[in-house]
């Protein structure tokens, strides 16, 4: 466990409620204050978040295209051993389908807690958020409708969470983007509007709360990914790039389709991570990306904001 010093913090300001409007749907933990009082920290917070497509059941049950792997709930069994091998606190998971997910709360018990939480299906579940409860406490929790196969839209999550020792809070948000193949060959337009909403999302969390945000996911694109999303939002990737004016330069390759993004100047990476170990390889068939963030002068919340 990370820990840290407490200082005392000076109120600095009022930040609106948040509102969402178009895509967005709101699915609050309960009704809120209508104001969010924000201080500035000067504790830092330290932590490692991830990006996990975990590989649903249905591709390891006989007759997927991975029947020779184990079973979609031995194989949670397994993931929730490598985020503790790798001491992850805030991780991103996709594809977890619902046996995998009544079996990740069975044996994590309370050392995880996980968005979203309430009225599960099938679909809502696939895109979870889990974080370590000794370290993050949930303040808000919510969803956006993002197009997945067939351009439906699908519920995906993103989370106020409160780093307990430090106070700082930070926006999580994951997504899972459909992918290309011989019967879904529009997936590309759905994946395009995908970042069009991912954008939207990130710049209204970033112009109306002033508080940093992270994104985790599948995104079944490399530098078309990257190069939209960093030119279209302030935000950079664990494993580097640039956009300027020069124009956009990805990441270093090999690039995985999974991602970590962060906001600017709302935090810094390091120690980035493409694992594909042998544990890794009994789990998906993804890579498991990660990286150490630190949050210098973060913003700490007294209270959530509107729904």
């Amino acid at each position: 466990m990370k820990r840290y010093s407490a200082l005392l913090v000076t109120v600095c300001g009022v930040v609106a409620a948040l509102m969402p409007s178009g895509p967005v749907a709101a699915a609050p933990v309960s009704p809120q204050p209508d104001r969010l009082v924000v201080r500035t920290g000067t504790v830092p917070a330290h932590f490692t978040v991830s990006s996990f497509n975990v590989l649903g059941s249905s591709h390891t049950a006989p007759g997927g295209r991975h029947a020779r792997m184990a079973s979609g709930v031995k194989r949670t069994r397994m993931a929730i051993r490598l985020l503790e091998k790798t001491s992850v606190d805030v991780v991103g998971l996709q594809e977890l389908q619902s046996d995998q997910r009544e079996e990740f709360v069975r044996v994590a018990g309370d050392r995880f807690a996980m968005w979203p939480q309430n009225d599960l299906t099938r679909r809502n579940v696939q895109n979870s958020l889990a974080w370590r409860t000794a370290e993050w406490e949930l303040v808000e929790g919510r969803s956006v409708g993002i197009p997945y196969f067939e351009g439906e839209d699908w519920d995906m999550p993103y989370v106020l969470l409160r780093h307990r020792e430090s106070g700082v809070t930070a926006w999580f948000a994951n997504f899972h983007a459909p992918s290309t193949s011989k019967s879904r060959r529009g997936a590309a337009t759905w994946r395009a509007e995908g970042r069009t909403r991912q954008m939207a999302l990130v710049n209204r969390l970033v112009d109306q709360t002033k508080t940093s945000v992270f994104v985790t996911g599948d995104m079944n694109e490399r530098e078309v990914y990257y190069c939209a999303m960093a030119g279209g939002a302030p935000v950079k990737a664990a494993n580097g790039g640039q956009v300027d004016d020069a124009g956009c330069t990805p990441p270093p390759n090999p690039m995985p389709v999974n991602w970590i993004l962060g906001v600017k100047g709302g935090g810094s990476f390091s120690n980035y991570v493409r694992d594909d170990s042998t544990l890794v390889n009994k789990i998906t068939d993804h890579y498991v990306v990660r990286a150490d963030v630190w949050i210098r002068r973060g913003r700490v919340t007294d209270s959530a904001p509107l729904s």
